[in-house]
């Protein structure tokens, strides 16, 4: 029974090893497996040699120091072993050759015989074989112990931080092969002898180390390589091959043992107990010798390369199209795997066209959306059930809704109900369903936020290469702005008739305005009476008002090109000044003028700084609906090389927020119909047509100053300095100063 217990386990030892180091010799997971079947192997061999003597004393030879030695070689695999599997640890690359060098070292003490002394005792006919130990065994001894206790508290620790359910079952078998293999070895092999002094178990100690050790760690070995494979088996619940392979060699084997062996027996005339005793072990190895290469050999050329079939279509199901196998038998098996093969480069290269395919199209899709962004036109796509397809850029900053938050919405549902049966309408589909348009409608007026807006629509049918509709594509484009400016052009087109008319209406006035001023003087040089002299001259006052007034209007109207001319500033301010001082919105307003003597002139077009003085004297008439102070002040800058205007309003003052948009065109704070926001857009480019600047200085509730800075004339453009008789040229009071007074507002 022993005998064959160990024949078992030197032809099982040899085999695993071999086998799991043919599957992969390049891991060292399995190299180092592979060591350690090969250790137990030579383990094993000098145990049967030294039991299988006749003479009962096997301890009188070196076959148990050598068999010692293989043992030490088994730890020291074992400790490597444990920091490489299952997968390598931080202290691998120096503590496994660490190990083979203590197992080394110990091995060379046990072939020299350091452990122990063999002695034999003849007591009549009965022989006791035993040990006498000595010292150095019990370094051996906590070498077998400590090293295999520390290889499975390795595991442990690996298995408590193993993520994976397949890497915890691999793990716990290990453990598990490894504690039970060193308890049965160390009590056969160590404990019984040296407490009892019987010997009788020490030989199945290899048995215990390759049932626990070796298949506890062969099978997670083998699962490294079989994973894969393993879930596809467990997903699919079948059964593998190796399995069934397995199963059919057992079930063989049992079947001829069981029919066979008696009949056999007694036909060679086996008989007594010890005699078919001996017969059922031998047959037994006999029948294990053929059936297990038998076995391994069928694995190797259907179960190895099925798997590897197997592993293969796994990966690919998985996405792995580069995946191939390297089978090149020439049977089914090479057949079944060149077929393989020429599928999965078919599928990868469809793959690959695929890959560039959608690359193209989303490249594609790209252009067309930043197309669609660059223009300044709001565009957005449904389908036949009103989710939005397409929401550019222009249509998302118009009705403030993101684009990844419209897209696969419903455009009337869920973003714009409010433009059902007002914006869009049902009758501008008519035309869709008839003819697929393009249908265009013009100027539809719709209000958001209180704001009334025109929009010019577009609608456009989508269909697909059979011509099936599946959508409508709906441009729109903001026409508010442009018919603003027409009707800023319409009304200067009215503004010029008047002015024809008021210069036809002025000369009729002018002549017998002209005579009775005349007649008036006359009289008023013949009246005596110095009262009378009084009343003419009043007369005469009232009538040259009228003719300055007319000719105000006159020069107001007439169209006249641009021409910059050296310009005394401070005199245009008070023309202008008193000639809309008659307008009804300066009602209540007190005009306050300061103008600074000796001022230098500007280059500049007299009628395009009449036109910002005006609009900026409006302006602040409007701030002022209730009244209040405007004060006009022309001065010299403090470097001598412009002059500065400054018109100031007490009213109610500019918000920040709005200052940094003062100047943008159609901007205006005024209610609608009462401001195109074109005014302070055409200042501010007449004013840097000049060479100039305007700012604005502002706070809530404290007024506004709006500084025009302009440069003054050059020498070699004529005379800088104004005449002695520019208006309110003796007053000296800075306009500057009163504009800024406490004012702290910061320069726009």
């Amino acid at each position: 029974m022993l005998d064959a217990a160990l024949l078992i386990t030197i032809l099982a030892s040899a085999l695993c090893g071999a086998f799991v180091l043919r599957r992969n010799a390049s891991s060292p997971i399995h190299r180092q497996y592979a060591l350690m079947m090969f250790a137990l192997t030579g383990w094993s061999t000098c145990m049967f040699m030294a039991v299988g003597l006749e003479h009962p004393g096997f301890a009188l030879f070196n076959w148990p120091d050598l068999g010692a030695a293989f043992a030490s070689m088994i730890i020291a695999g074992l400790v490597h072993f444990s920091h490489l599997y299952p997968t390598p640890g931080s202290a691998a690359a120096y503590q496994g050759p660490l190990a083979y060098m203590v197992g080394l070292v110990l091995a060379v003490f046990s072939v020299m015989g350091a452990y122990w002394d063999p002695t034999v005792v003849v007591d009549g006919s009965t022989v006791h074989a035993g040990y006498r130990y000595k010292p150095l065994f019990a370094l051996f001894v906590a070498w077998v112990v400590g090293g295999a206790s520390y290889a499975a508290w390795r595991l442990r620790r690996k298995l408590a931080m193993a993520s994976s359910p397949d890497q915890r079952i691999e793990l716990k078998v290990a453990l598990i092969g490894i504690i039970v293999a060193t308890a049965i070895a160390t009590t056969t092999a160590v404990a019984l002898p040296l407490l009892t002094g019987d010997y009788a178990l020490l030989p199945w100690a290899p048995v215990a180390v390759l049932i626990g050790i070796g298949a506890g760690t062969g099978y997670g070995v083998v699962r490294l390589d079989l994973v894969p494979i393993s879930r596809a088996i467990e997903r699919f619940r079948v059964i593998s091959v190796t399995r069934k392979i397995i199963l059919s060699g057992l079930l063989m084997a049992a079947l001829v043992m069981s029919t066979l062996l008696p009949f056999t027996g007694r036909l060679v005339g086996i008989e007594g107990s010890a005699a078919w005793t001996k017969y059922f072990m031998y047959t037994l190895l006999s029948v294990i010798l053929i059936t297990l290469p038998t076995l391994l050999y069928m694995i190797r050329i259907v179960s190895t390369p099925l798997g590897e079939l197997t592993e293969a279509a796994w990966s690919l199901s998985r996405g792995n199209v580069a995946r191939r196998v390297t089978i090149n038998s020439d049977d089914e098996m090479g057949v079944l795997a060149s077929a393989f093969n020429i599928m999965a480069a078919n599928l990868e290269r469809d793959i690959n066209e695929l890959k560039r395919l959608n690359v193209a199209i989303a490249d594609e899709k790209n252009l067309t959306q930043n197309v669609l962004d660059s223009i300044n036109l709001a565009i957005v796509v449904v389908d036949m059930e009103g989710h939005v397809l397409e929401w550019n850029r222009t249509m998302a900053q118009w009705w403030k809704i993101p684009r990844e938050d419209a897209l696969a919405k419903r455009i009337y549902d869920d973003l714009l109900p409010q433009v059902r049966n007002t914006l869009i309408t049902d009758d501008l589909f008519e035309g869709l369903r008839e003819d697929g348009g393009p249908v265009r409608h013009y100027n539809r007026p719709f209000e958001r936020d209180g704001v009334l807006y025109y929009l010019n629509l577009t609608l456009v049918a989508l269909r697909n290469q059979e011509g099936e509709r599946y959508g409508t594509m709906c441009i729109m484009e903001d026409v508010t702005e442009m018919r603003s400016i027409e009707a800023e052009l319409i009304q200067s087109a009215k503004l010029a008739s008047v002015g024809v008319l008021a210069s036809g209406i002025v000369h009729e006035v002018n002549n017998p305005l002209a005579s009775i001023s005349s007649l008036l003087q006359f009289m008023r040089e013949e009246e005596q009476e110095p009262e009378r002299r009084g009343s003419f001259q009043t007369m005469i006052d009232q009538i040259n008002r009228v003719a300055t007034t007319l000719q105000g209007v006159v020069d107001f109207a007439r169209q006249r090109p641009a021409e910059k001319r050296p310009l005394d500033l401070a005199r245009l301010v008070a023309e202008t000044a008193k000639f809309i001082s008659f307008d009804k919105r300066f009602n209540g307003i007190r005009i306050r003028e300061h103008y600074a003597p000796g001022l230098p002139r500007v280059h500049a077009d007299s009628d395009k700084i009449q036109q910002v003085l005006m609009n900026l004297m409006f302006n602040a008439a409007d701030a002022m609906p209730d009244g209040g102070d405007l004060t006009l002040g022309v001065s010299a800058a403090d470097d001598g090389r412009s002059v500065v205007l400054e018109v100031a309003d007490s009213g109610m003052g500019i918000h920040d927020d709005v200052i940094e948009k003062i100047f943008d065109p159609f901007f205006t704070t005024k209610p609608t119909g009462r401001g195109t926001g074109l005014g302070l857009s055409v200042c501010h480019g007449i004013i840097r047509a000049h060479g100039g600047s305007i700012h604005v200085l502002s706070q809530p509730g404290e007024g506004t100053t709006f500084r025009v800075v302009l440069p003054v004339q050059s020498a070699d453009e004529g005379d800088g300095t104004a005449p002695p008789e520019t208006p309110g040229g003796a007053e000296s009071e800075d306009v500057l100063s009163w504009g800024l007074k406490n004012k702290g507002a910061s320069e726009s």
